[in-house]
């Protein structure tokens, strides 16, 4: 397995998990997921104007 970094502003809170539960199957149960806050990213996408969406900011940080 590899690593991969997801945003939650550019695919939804479910449809991430969804995806993390179907490589887990395929793996055999050897997926790990690790949730980071991203601040370096989340401000280059203001500075460009990106609107983000909060709301699936807030189901990421509940899970």
């Amino acid at each position: 397995l590899g690593v991969l970094a997801v945003s939650p502003f550019e695919m939804h809170p479910l449809k991430i998990a969804n995806a993390i539960n179907s490589l887990n199957e395929i793996a055999g149960g050897r997926a790990t997921v690790a949730i980071g806050g991203g601040g370096a990213v989340l401000s280059a996408m203001r500075n460009e104007g990106v609107e983000l969406d909060y709301k699936a900011l807030r189901v990421v940080r509940a899970v």
